[in-house]
């Protein structure tokens, strides 16, 4: 790996720390960190709290209608053993803009979990054991900017998994297990700037993933490092548009599995004759 390389790198991760941090500078916090806490529901939390901290607990499940204070915006219960989230547990929170739920032991999510989060802009699920997620899942996430998913147990995106994310720009599910990802599972998201699907079991990424009647036209971030890529003739497409309004991440990372005469090529050293002459 180039200096410009870890170079890159270092920049996009300072980056994404920077725009994932909420503006929380008013309202009452309500700080339940590391209190060895395994029940939520014995935990009031004031009228007026608009943070409620729970990280580093033992806690296993979110019960229906805990959440009923309607001014909160941010809920932090990282880090805890959570593996129940009861239908509609959020509903009563349609102001809440921030939601850190990653680093728990989550398995599905479904379309009651986040029902009613008309208000969230960043959603955190990642290092979970997250295998399904229900087609509309995240239909009420309007507003939703960023989603994390990555280190799961992911297997596929289907046309419907991220249906109702119009205003999602970033979106990470890097280190999971997908193997597919079907026509036009991307096609509400036309503000779209990073697509991390690095470190996943994709052998090819078809550009009707996308609507090609209105494609993003800031996607400055597809990574797909670390995949079994082929780089054949279902990828010159991705050549061809590379650096216009798609821009491959770290082309030097980003290398060939198949055909067996590409194997190890970087990216950034193919040309589309090479690819066309291999059928797959």
């Amino acid at each position: 790996m180039s200096i410009q390389d870890i170079r890159s790198i270092w920049i996009l991760i300072c980056l994404t720390w920077i725009v994932t941090l909420p503006d929380l500078s008013h309202g009452t916090v309500l700080d339940k960190e590391s209190m060895s806490i395994s029940d939520i529901s014995t935990i009031t939390i004031p009228s007026g709290t608009s943070q409620a901290r729970f990280k580093e607990n033992f806690i296993i499940r979110i019960p229906v209608n805990y959440f009923n204070e309607i001014s909160l915006e941010f809920i932090d219960i990282r880090n805890n053993m959570l593996s129940i989230i009861d239908d509609f547990s959020f509903v009563a929170v349609s102001s809440l803009k921030h939601l850190y739920l990653n680093h728990n032991n989550l398995k599905q999510i479904n379309q009651t979990t986040f029902k009613g989060l008309f208000s969230l802009e960043t959603l955190k699920l990642e290092s979970n054991e997250i295998e399904c997620i229900e087609d509309k899942s995240f239909e009420d996430l309007i507003a939703l900017t960023h989603l994390y998913i990555t280190n799961n147990n992911l297997l596929y995106i289907g046309k419907d998994t991220l249906k109702g994310l119009q205003s999602m720009t970033h979106f990470f599910a890097g280190s999971n297990d997908i193997h597919s990802i079907q026509a036009m599972s991307f096609s509400e998201q036309n503000n779209l700037q990073t697509l991390a699907l690095s470190n996943n079991d994709l052998k090819s990424f078809s550009k009707y993933a996308f609507d090609l009647n209105n494609l993003p036209q800031n996607l400055n971030g597809l990574r797909l490092n670390g995949n079994a890529l082929q780089c054949g003739c279902s990828l010159v497409w991705l050549k061809k548009a590379d650096n216009s309004w798609v821009t491959v991440w770290s082309p030097a990372s980003t290398t060939c599995n198949e055909p067996a005469e590409l194997y190890g090529r970087k990216w950034d050293t193919l040309q589309e004759d090479e690819m066309i002459g291999f059928g797959k």
